[in-house]
């Protein structure tokens, strides 16, 4: 930087005293008016030296600092290791059940349903009535509320006329030779007539070959069921006819309906 010294010249003492008398009052006025400008001048002259001196200030630029864009964020990858299990050292100890699950029972395999005869003619040729006594039957069909199931049923009507020993009235009916031997039991769904005539039911390899079971009607409705495997002299395993008969006394007549000839299978 360029420094510029002006210099100033006061006038001596001597030299102001001698200008107040020789001066009058309003011309020393006017000399000092005249210096003070000169003095004012003096002080711009410098000022504007050092403007033109100094060099001009660098204006201060704002600069936008580029800002940098943050790095994506680091994806995790979790790595999941599947592990066999332990083999085990010592012998693994069963577990034992609880309790033992219930054996589901094998269906019954049904013989007779009556549900297939249209009329009473074609139920009559199925079922052949035993006469032999000389007592009278009938067979015909039947509908609710007589059956078990479905929508048919047969109804035995009879007529005992006899006293023992030939008080007895049935029926027969032959069948395709069949194996009962894996069968436990014959059961026959009865309305009772209240009475306490007797209930046979037979069956073996023919009418001339049979074992019979005898029951009485006074157990009421319900299943009548003959053990097969307590019969003797009878092969299970060639079936070929069953019958039901009623006996007396009393005699006279009465009725009694059948539905759901079945076997049911040994457990």
């Amino acid at each position: 930087m360029t420094v510029a010294y002006l210099q100033f010249y006061l006038p001596s003492k001597e030299a102001i005293e001698a200008t107040k008398t020789a001066e009058p009052i309003g011309a020393t006025k006017t000399a000092e008016a005249i210096r003070a400008t000169q003095i004012a001048e003096a002080i711009r002259a410098t000022q504007t030296a050092e403007a033109e001196l100094t060099p001009p200030t660098q204006p201060i630029v704002a600069t936008a600092t580029p800002t940098t864009p943050a790095p994506p964020p680091t994806p995790v990858i979790i790595v999941v290791t599947a592990t066999s299990s332990p083999t085990p050292t010592g012998t693994p100890t069963p577990i034992e059940p609880t309790s033992t699950p219930a054996s589901t029972p094998r269906p019954e395999l049904m013989i007779e349903d009556f549900e297939s005869y249209i009329s009473d003619a074609l139920l009559a040729e199925s079922f052949e009535i035993n006469r032999n006594a000389g007592n009278e039957g009938w067979v015909r069909r039947v509908g609710v509320p007589h059956v078990n199931e479905g929508r048919q049923a047969m109804a035995f009507e009879f007529d005992i006329r006899h006293r023992s020993p030939n008080d007895y009235i049935g029926f027969n009916t032959a069948l395709p030779i069949q194996d009962w031997s894996d069968c436990s039991a014959l059961c026959v769904w009865i309305e009772s007539d209240g009475s306490n005539r007797g209930l046979v039911i037979q069956f073996g390899e023919s009418e001339n070959s049979f074992s019979k079971t005898h029951r009485s009607l006074s157990e009421g409705t319900g299943d009548y069921c003959v053990s097969l495997q307590d019969q003797q002299g009878v092969d299970l395993r060639a079936i070929g006819y069953y019958g039901i008969y009623v006996e007396g006394p009393p005699q006279g007549q009465s009725i009694i309906y059948i539905d759901n000839i079945r076997l049911r299978y040994t457990e």
